[in-house]
């Protein structure tokens, strides 16, 4: 499965397949209840890591744009992901911020889009 994204909330007409796969970090939750009877249930804004160990300068550049963070801080987006509790593909409207990385000679090294504010479509 590949992860796909689309610019703007509710554009599931418009995913397509993000140009170089991340590694992601599972969907997290802000925090956990446990029921009466011990069972843990996931409450909360879900978030995620998108990982790159390296990109070149224009992977870099492409990827900026498609995650919509080439010329802002942040970006309102329609993402498409593995969810870690149904394995299954899922759907969110997300807030997507500008990467953190490491320029290292030609590369760009550790580079980190943080996905927050994840709602369920």
């Amino acid at each position: 499965m590949a992860s796909q994204i689309a610019a703007g909330w509710n554009n599931t007409a418009g995913l397509a397949d993000i140009s170089k796969q991340p590694r992601m970090e599972f969907v997290n939750y802000g925090r956990q209840r446990v029921a009466g009877d011990g069972f843990v249930y996931e409450d909360g804004k879900a978030s995620c890591t998108l990982v790159y160990d390296f990109l070149t300068e224009a992977e870099m550049n492409t990827l900026s744009g498609e995650f919509g963070v080439d010329s802002a801080t942040s970006a309102k987006m329609t993402l498409r992901v593995e969810s870690n509790l149904a394995r299954a593909e899922q759907d969110y409207n997300v807030f997507i911020r500008k990467p953190n990385a490491t320029h290292d000679r030609s590369l760009w090294v550790n580079v980190t889009f943080s996905v927050y504010g994840m709602d369920e479509i």
